[in-house]
């Protein structure tokens, strides 16, 4: 997924979760589920894991990086389109809680100014690491 493209997702998502998190049970699905859930059910699992520990991380630059490069590695497996809207999934369920919201900002402020990407070598080594403790494989489809 081009690092522009990816960057005005999780931009656009940011925004909205920052603007009314926590306000009751999520509502019903106006789009039916993504078809690779069927066959990658934990693609996104990382991802999430990534985001919920930038809020709480000491470096949220860094760990941006690593949910770009992460949103990368879904892209090359899922493809662009599938790994977009998988992580618009994620991002529904990222911020639980109230004091989550107070974070975003924050975060903001910490990436204002900066130039990340996911061109040339740059997720090379994070995408390397991640698929070696957690590849994104197809789970095995039970045969009748």
């Amino acid at each position: 997924m081009p690092v522009f493209g990816l960057r005005i997702l999780l931009g656009i998502a940011l925004g909205f979760v920052a603007s009314g998190p926590c306000k009751g049970p999520a509502q019903k699905r106006d789009r039916p589920l993504p078809r690779s859930v069927a066959e990658y059910p934990h693609a996104a699992d990382r991802f999430l894991v990534l985001v919920r520990q930038q809020l709480a991380a000491e470096d949220p630059l860094q760990a941006e990086q690593q949910i770009l490069c992460e949103g990368e590695r879904m892209s090359r497996t899922l493809g662009d389109r599938e790994a977009a809207e998988r992580i618009r999934s994620a991002l529904d369920t990222a911020y639980r809680r109230k004091k989550d919201s107070v974070a975003l900002p924050g975060i903001s402020r910490a990436l204002a100014g900066h130039a990340l990407g996911t061109e040339g070598h740059v997720c090379d080594s994070l995408i390397a690491a991640a698929d070696s403790v957690d590849p994104i494989v197809p789970v095995r489809q039970r045969t009748p």
